[in-house]
């Protein structure tokens, strides 16, 4: 538009069309469902490489085979409809001449038809109400002494807007969480890399009336020793550093139930680019 300010904007249809059979029925059906996505960006050059910037976007998924499927009765839930977003963004990106590096982004999504795992009917349904999930995300990264540190926080708040569930948070959300990491290379050939991720407190998957309490929180830690090809890698991964005993997804089925996730582990192999 000016020399500082650019604008973008996009349109997509989407079709997707399902046919369903029931072969001891000797039965089927079929489903077809149409939705139209939408983008539109703005963003204002500022001092350097830096910007501000505003975006909005319609955005849609389509339900997959599986969640058209009743596990309970065995039959297929033909009336289940894609779940559509509205995604609402405003930030700032700052990168400052001695190299560090700011973000800070605003976000609101409001989620129509949501698509969720009922446990009580053993069917994939629409949420009746709007799914809201609002919040800020800030980053930052700075290379100190040739070691790229890089940190971010994000603060969610999420609740149902309508509906049966309204005003009940929305599960498997946490409201707190953060990485941070750094990354070493030494003599061009050798790269050093830690990265750790803080998941906080939030409600069992399915616990849309809020009644389990919240899962707990966790510290996650990773390290990777790479010797650097001219096409690729040869790496050593450590997974869960601390050996922490934590559950990355917890789900309500009248009560908690809890997926361990794997303790310290380790992986080798070689990465090649073609």
């Amino acid at each position: 538009m000016t020399e500082n300010f650019s604008a973008s904007g996009g349109f997509r249809h989407d079709r997707a069309e399902f046919d369903f059979k029931w072969v001891d029925a000797g039965s089927s059906d079929s489903k077809t469902i149409d939705e139209d996505l939408y983008t539109l960006g703005l963003n204002y050059r500022l001092l350097g490489n830096s910007s501000a910037y505003a975006s909005y976007a319609k955005s849609f998924r389509n339900p997959v085979i599986d969640e058209f499927f009743n596990f309970y009765f065995n039959t297929v839930n033909d009336s289940l409809k894609a779940q559509t977003s509205d995604d609402f963004e405003a930030g700032v990106r700052l990168r400052l001449e001695s190299g560090l590096s700011l973000d800070l982004n605003l976000f609101r999504v409001v989620t129509e038809d949501e698509i969720f795992y009922n446990p009580l009917t053993g069917a994939n349904e629409n949420l009746d109400g709007d799914g809201i999930r609002q919040g800020v995300e800030l980053s930052a990264s700075q290379d100190i002494h040739d070691v790229l540190f890089s940190g971010s926080y994000t603060y969610r708040h999420t609740d149902i807007d309508g509906g049966q569930y309204d005003g009940k948070d929305l599960p498997n959300v946490p409201r707190h969480q953060f990485t941070v990491g750094a990354q070493k290379t030494f003599h061009d050939r050798v790269r050093l890399v830690l990265d750790g991720v803080y998941v906080g407190k939030r409600r069992y998957i399915s616990d849309f009336d809020n009644d389990l309490g919240h899962q707990d929180d966790y510290f996650y830690l990773a390290g990777k020793l790479a010797y650097l090809l001219e096409r690729g890698s040869i790496y050593l991964a450590v997974n869960n550093i601390l050996d922490q005993e934590y559950e990355e997804y917890g789900v309500d089925y009248g009560a908690e139930y809890l997926y361990p996730s794997p303790e310290i582990n380790f992986v080798a192999g070689v990465d090649l680019r073609f």
